[in-house]
């Protein structure tokens, strides 16, 4: 895709859909990081630095219901083939992982349940502007 037509070509550095499993795997497994520090990195800080917070963020009455069910007992090798980026590569192809997000939630519908999108939820994002 784009070879002969860069405009085509998928911005950014794919990355989102490994971020968590990659943390948990090389931080919190090898002890470089807390799992607590880690859900702080991942959910807590990024709301506050954009204004989301409580809103989203943390799990507590009146917050969105945004949850992810991880598996830590999972053992996995990233492939390029198997991630849903709108790229064909990622700069993790082959890192051996340890850990799986089995199921995602997004504001208390199921995104991802048992490794398998729900495709009926997908695209029902809503835009929430930033108050920086």
């Amino acid at each position: 895709m784009g070879k002969r037509q860069f405009h085509l070509t998928p911005n950014g550095l794919p990355g989102v859909e490994t971020l968590f499993t990659i943390l948990y795997s090389e931080g919190v497994q090898k002890k470089r990081l807390s799992l607590e520090r880690l859900v702080s990195l991942i959910a807590e800080e990024p709301a506050r630095l954009f204004g989301l917070f409580p809103q989203k963020g943390i799990i507590m009455e009146g917050a969105d219901a945004d949850l992810v069910i991880f598996n830590i007992h999972s053992e996995d090798t990233i492939s390029a083939g198997r991630l849903h980026s709108a790229t064909d590569w990622t700069p993790y192809e082959g890192l051996k992982i340890k850990g799986r997000v089995e199921s995602v939630m997004l504001r208390g519908q199921w995104l991802l349940q048992e490794g398998k999108v729900v495709e009926e939820n997908l695209h029902k994002g809503r835009f929430i502007p930033a108050l920086l």
